[in-house]
């Protein structure tokens, strides 16, 4: 073999070498892209975006009534529960697809706590209404915040729920009581109709008072304990339901009314 032939031997020889490396080096070039992309995609992928804490939603507030254009109201049983009426009520509330807001004693809580259950159970809300019932403006600040939340953990027990809303005995709610709601991230919900069915007034007079002071976003005012006078809130419930369906009114949870509000 002469000399110019085994030079070009030699170089041919070379360039496939070096096509053969330059090659592998794309080879590896390319599983090293795919898996810096694969890692790529790990990194990249959307966290769930976590949940607003309620301590930053939350503003306390006392309200009366809620703005809305809606023909939408609450109605709201204050005092029990018991084993007499409160049965009654909810038995009422079922046959005609309503759910109301019950405002709950802590001392009525101990006596039937399977109403507590059947309360919430049937899809309606509880708030809290202290343990006892007091006139919370005559008491300390800790006797204030021992009947708040005392009742929250009472209810919380039955339910797995601690109420957001809170509605104080006799409408008294000095800066104190409202000081303790705030602590605790509650609503202070008061009334915009008040039927009177405290008074022992007939079951004519509590639709009467009804129909004079209702509105949308109404909250009204009732009992589901209390003596007697409450057979008369019995009697005059279906009625107050079937006029108000005849108005055009929608009666749901404070809550929901709530949620309903013009922003």
């Amino acid at each position: 073999m002469n000399l110019k032939r085994y030079h070009y031997i030699l170089i041919i020889g070379s360039i496939i070498i070096l096509l053969s490396i330059i090659n592998h080096i794309a080879v590896l070039q390319r599983e090293a892209a795919k898996n810096e992309a694969s890692k790529t995609v790990v990194v990249k992928k959307p966290a769930q975006k976590p949940q607003e804490p309620v301590q930053e939603k939350f503003k306390f507030r006392e309200i009366y009534d809620v703005k809305m254009e809606s023909k939408k109201v609450a109605l709201t049983f204050d005092d029990g529960p018991d084993s007499r009426y409160t049965p009654q009520i909810l038995d009422i509330l079922k046959e005609n697809d309503v759910k109301a807001t019950f405002f709950l004693v802590g001392r009525q809580i101990h006596k039937d706590p399977d109403m507590v259950r059947r309360i919430y159970d049937e899809g309606h809300e509880i708030g809290n209404h202290t343990i006892n019932h007091p006139n919370l403006n005559k008491m300390s600040p800790e006797e204030i915040k021992e009947e708040i939340e005392g009742n929250n953990e009472k209810i919380k027990e039955l339910t797995g729920h601690t109420p957001v809303l809170f509605r104080s005995p006799y409408g008294n709610a000095s800066d104190e009581v409202k000081k303790v709601l705030e602590e605790n991230k509650m609503l202070l919900i008061n009334w915009s109709v008040d039927t009177r069915d405290w008074k022992a007034v007939t079951p004519a007079t509590i639709l009467a008072n009804l129909k004079k002071e209702v509105g949308p976003g109404g909250i009204i005012l009732q009992h589901s304990f209390g003596g007697k006078k409450v057979r008369s809130t019995v009697k005059a419930l279906p009625e107050e339901i079937k006029w108000l369906k005849e108005q055009g009114y929608t009666m749901v949870t404070v809550s929901e009314l709530i949620a309903g509000e013009n922003k």
